[in-house]
Order: structure tokens, then sequence, then C-alpha cells
């Protein structure tokens, strides 16, 4: 695809001039770079998802509960029916559905798990590094310094020395 055709398929508000900085970036967007693959279209990324989650439901038939592999087939095989029937319904229906579960888990992983943690590691040992008037970092000037120079050891090797590189 040249560049004269990717102004077409770029959005209206932008146009990609041969030679400018902006028509490489187009030209970058669209190039399949080292023959990568392209990405599934509706029908067969839910197809690669549904086999996925069929061969999670007959791992659990076989390995563990009977019962609940059984339900995982059935909710695989459903899903694979109705995107057959209608990808884009389906793939944005679960799409949204995905992304709303991973935001509530999320969510609640975090009050979950940080709170715990801030009160059980930093409360605790912020409080025990702050005990004291131990300044490990020295943070605050000391007025009896006569001067805060610190004296070097001297040149160092020459250019070819690995500490000296540019």
């Amino acid at each position: 695809m040249t560049v004269s055709e990717e102004q077409n398929t770029a959005p209206r508000s932008f146009v990609a001039v041969p030679g400018r900085p902006e028509a490489a970036a187009v030209a970058w967007r669209s190039a399949s770079v080292g023959g990568a693959r392209e990405p599934l279209d509706g029908r067969g990324r839910i197809a690669a998802q549904t086999a996925v989650a069929a061969l999670v439901g007959a791992s659990i038939a076989v390995f563990g509960s009977r019962a609940l592999g059984i339900a995982l087939l059935s909710i695989a095989a459903l899903v694979f029916t109705a995107a057959m029937i209608s990808p884009r319904t389906v793939s944005n229906a679960l799409g949204g559905l995905f992304a709303s579960t991973g935001r509530i888990a999320g969510t609640g992983l975090t009050w979950l798990l940080m709170v715990p943690l801030f009160y059980l590691f930093f409360l605790p040992f912020g409080a025990l590094l702050r005990r004291g008037r131990r300044d490990r970092l020295q943070r605050f000037t000391d007025a009896g310094a006569p001067t805060y120079w610190e004296a070097h050891e001297g040149p160092r090797a020459g250019s070819q020395h690995p500490d000296r590189q540019y």
C-alpha cells in the first residue's frame, strides 16, 4: 500500500503529505513487518477462545469435577454457536463483559491485597525506621561542617578504561 492509498484510509483531519514524518508514521502502522500474522477476525478469535475454554472444561471434567467441566463445555459450545451466527455482537458483548469483570476483580484485589500490605508491612517498618534521630539519607545540613566538598581520588585510567567510555 502506498502513501497515497494511506491518505484515503487515514482520518479526515489528518493528511499524510509525502516526504513528511507523518507520512512515514501512517505507512508504518499499516506495514506488515517480517511476514507477521494478521490478527484473527471476529469468528476466528471467538473460535480460538472457545477452543481454549473447551480444553479447560474437558480437563476439569476428566481430572476434577465432572459437573463443573460439563458446565464449562456447555458454555463454550453456546458461545461458539452464537459467535458463528453473529460474531460482532457476541464479540462486543463478551469483550464488555470481560472488561467490566476484570475492572471489578482488579478493584477488589487491590483493596484486598494492598490495604493489608500497607498496614502489615509499610506502616510498622516506617515507624521502626523513623524511630530515633538517625538520618540515613543525610537530609539535614551540618552547621558545624567547614565544607561539604568531597576530594576526588585523582584521575582515572585513560579513555580505554570501561569507566570512561566517552
